[in-house]
């Protein structure tokens, strides 16, 4: 009887090792793979279109004036002071326009830091003009209804704008929020025309013009902000402000000189005109990297992410 039970033991225990061997084995766990994550070190290149304005004035400073004492009304220098008087002191020019071109630039992501430099050049057409007039009475002769009267028209233009600059920001995956700064330069120009009419007793022939202007490149600074957005492994787009100035450049005007009945010199000023040009703009844009994409040694998250 004890045989019989040791065998069946047996039987059994040899039964339980056969159904462990044919059971599936399980493998070992294994933690899921991170999403990918957007890596932004690499060369790009774009374009950008956008707005820009400048609210700077174009200001008249008088320089010198005369008055032809040999001739009535000059001895006092009563008709060149009402010309000083009457010389609109600034033409408030509120410039905008379209600005529009293309960019290129390089960066490089340590963490969650990137750095780069970006180069950009754009075609410009942010104008503006303003008129002014003022009139004013020759001391000692407001009772005869002699009046000096200068209109003048003044006018400022962006032709066009590029910078190198710096860039620093923060990613935070696809979204790389950046300040920026650096070297601008840009073309401008500036007119500006004066008009002279004496009323009141004829002591002049035509009225007096006077003209100045001004075609320029300048060189200076620009600093701005922006965000980007990479809504694929090679595509993103960006919104950015930038803040530029290019200096104040001065041009004189032709001396705008009065002439009596006869054809003689009888009163006039010289001026010069300077305007800052100092301005914002507001574009969008749209950046392709070279061999973008995701994960891989360069991207966020470093060595281990899946690439796409």
């Amino acid at each position: 009887m004890k045989k019989l039970v040791l065998a069946g033991l047996a039987l059994a225990a040899l039964g339980d090792a056969a159904s462990a061997a044919d059971r599936p084995v399980k493998a070992p766990y294994q933690p899921p793979a991170p999403p990918p994550v957007y890596g932004w070190t690499g060369f790009y290149i774009g374009v950008n279109a956008g707005g820009g304005w400048d609210r700077r004035d174009v200001v008249e400073s008088l320089t010198s004036s005369f008055c032809n004492t040999t001739l009535s009304g000059c001895g006092t220098g009563a008709f060149s002071a009402a010309a000083n008087s009457a010389l609109p002191p600034a033409f408030p020019v509120r410039s905008s326009g379209f600005i529009g071109g293309g960019q290129l630039g390089y960066n490089y992501q340590t963490g969650a830091v990137v750095w780069g430099v970006e180069a950009d050049f754009q075609g410009a057409n942010i104008h503006g003009s303003n008129v002014q007039s003022l009139t004013a009475v020759p001391p000692g002769f407001g009772g005869i209804g002699s009046t000096v009267t200068i209109a003048g028209v003044a006018d400022k233009k962006l032709d066009f704008l590029g910078t190198v600059r710096g860039r620093l920001g923060v990613a935070f995956a696809p979204l790389l929020l950046y300040a920026t700064g650096g070297f601008a330069y840009g073309h401008v120009s500036s007119n500006t025309t004066l008009t002279e009419v004496v009323g009141g007793p004829c002591f002049c022939g035509l009225p007096a013009a006077a003209t100045g202007s001004i075609s320029t490149t300048r060189t200076g600074w620009s600093a701005g902000a922006g965000g980007e957005w990479a809504f694929s492994p090679a595509l993103s787009v960006r919104v950015e402000w930038l803040h530029y100035d290019l200096g104040t450049p001065s041009y004189g005007l032709t001396p705008l000189t009065q002439l009596n009945g006869a054809g003689v010199p009888f009163f006039g000023i010289s001026t010069v005109s300077s305007t800052t040009f100092r301005g914002d703009i507001v574009r969008a844009g749209l950046n392709w990297k070279f061999g973008g994409g995701y994960g891989g040694p360069s991207g966020y998250g470093g060595p281990g992410y899946p690439a796409y």
